[in-house]
């Protein structure tokens, strides 16, 4: 068990290390700094997202985001965070 946990923690070390290379790299090119970066990638990002999270996720069904009633302190708290952020 020990084996795979440390072979899977390297995978993802790697993986990382190659993603902030390619930002980095990319970056550099656009000639701008790490918040228009930001401001550039979170679209593309949770636009993957959203195309992934059907094929993981029982979006529809119970239990799932649509499936769920939402009360109104919940409702509240998540158009709190997002208003702040």
């Amino acid at each position: 068990m020990t084996l795979v946990v440390n072979f899977i923690a390297a995978h993802k070390f790697s993986i990382l290390r190659v993603y902030f290379q390619w930002v980095n790299e990319k970056q550099k090119a656009l000639m701008c700094n790490s918040m228009q970066m930001l401001y550039y990638q979170a679209p593309l990002s949770a636009f993957f997202v959203a195309c992934i999270i059907p094929f993981f996720e029982p979006v529809f069904a119970a239990g799932g985001i649509f499936g769920t009633t939402w009360s109104l302190p919940a409702v509240v708290c998540i158009l709190m965070q997002s208003h702040f952020m």
